[in-house]
């Protein structure tokens, strides 16, 4: 009796090791498998990041030399000068493909220079009503002077503090478009709609009529969209030295144009591998007069994929 109790005792020890054993080996291979994935997915990031920067990289050599070899793959036959304008263009890049983009800062409306009318354009271009796009004008020019006088509809030190705010005005230029986002009035959403043409680098009250993005276009007061759209056709067809080829005049804007001094530019580029790792790299460089040191990056960070935030707007 005793020795057929044993037996089932010994049974069912073995059983329970086996038991343990396949938990044990089951978890292993699990934990295998993670890990492995985690790896492979931290290479896929590591070739999508640098494939995006070797594209930035291409992206400046092209702008120091651009008649040189590595312009050709930036700036296909028949595409004109896209190249400053921010138009992403898609050319392939060791196992991956890569779209960049090159806008001439000089294109761009700056926060600190360009009129009440050009911000008040931009505000109205994209949705905003004309006592909510006076009160924002306002309040960026509360937010940047050195005086704590308050304009019509801006907004100084108090009513930062009225707001809850743990900030007031600056009472300094902007140093960085991302300030904006401080701004009495601002919101994430309307600051995300309008950031991408606006600059603090251009160190000019016009705009470049070569490289300005249609919505910097149509922020000009009083200008035609069908105007816009004559002058964006014909300055995509021209071939050769920027600037040489006349374009569409826009009515009653003459004021608001003048050539930029092509030195600073934000670069873009979205890398995508075979495997679906994305990186974007997004990076503003000074071109210098310093033969021992021609260009100088003046931000260098991570972007946000374009295509990533169409979908969540999409959903």
């Amino acid at each position: 009796m005793w020795i057929g109790s044993a037996r089932g005792i010994a049974l069912i020890v073995v059983l329970w090791g086996v038991t343990l054993l396949a938990v044990v080996a089951a978890s292993f291979t699990t934990t295998t498998r993670t890990e492995t994935k985690l790896a492979r997915n931290l290479l896929d990031n590591a070739k999508a990041r640098a494939l995006a920067d070797a594209g930035a990289q291409r992206a400046v050599l092209a702008l120091l030399n651009p008649q040189s070899d590595g312009m050709e793959d930036l700036l296909p036959a028949g595409e004109g000068n896209w190249w400053l304008d921010g138009v992403p263009r898609r050319f392939r890049f060791g196992d991956g493909e890569v779209w960049v983009s090159v806008q001439d800062e000089g294109g761009k409306i700056d926060l600190n220079r360009a009129p009440d009318d050009l911000l008040r354009g931009l505000f109205r271009s994209v949705g905003l009503d004309e006592d909510k796009a006076n009160a924002l004008v306002d309040a960026i020019a509360d937010f940047r002077d050195a005086d704590d006088l308050r304009r019509l509809n801006g907004a100084e030190d108090d009513d930062y503090r009225a707001a809850g705010l743990p900030w007031g005005a600056k009472d300094r230029p902007f140093e960085a478009v991302e300030e904006l986002e401080r701004v009495f009035g601002m919101t994430p959403r309307l600051y995300r709609a309008v950031a991408s043409f606006l600059t603090v680098h251009s160190a000019r009250g016009k705009i470049d009529l070569m490289s300005a993005p249609r919505e910097v276009l149509l922020a000009v007061p009083g200008v035609d969209a069908g105007e816009v759209d004559a002058l964006l056709a014909a300055r995509a067809a021209i071939e050769g030295p920027i600037g040489r080829e006349p374009l569409p005049l826009l009515t009653g804007a003459r004021g608001y144009f003048s050539m930029s001094g092509r030195r600073v530019f934000t670069v873009r580029a979205e890398a995508h591998t075979e495997s679906g790792a994305v990186f974007v790299r997004e990076a503003v460089v000074r071109l210098t007069r310093d033969p021992a040191k021609p260009f100088r990056f003046l931000a260098w960070r991570q972007g946000r994929s374009t295509m990533i935030a169409e979908d969540d707007e999409a959903q």
